[in-house]
């Protein structure tokens, strides 16, 4: 059995920073965690590099 999702819509932040690490701690920052996560929830964070070669 399928449990249903506590977020129904997808939350999206989309940053640019001169790193990675710094564009995920800035898209981080953006999004409503206090309002999606509690405590004992799994989180899975699922970044889409892309390159702007």
């Amino acid at each position: 059995m399928i449990r249903e999702r506590k977020v129904k819509e997808p939350i999206v932040a989309i940053t640019k920073a001169i790193s990675e690490g710094k564009s995920l701690e800035k898209a981080l920052d953006l999004l409503p965690m206090d309002k999606v996560i509690q405590k004992g929830d799994i989180v899975i964070i699922t970044p889409n590099w892309v390159k702007d070669k």
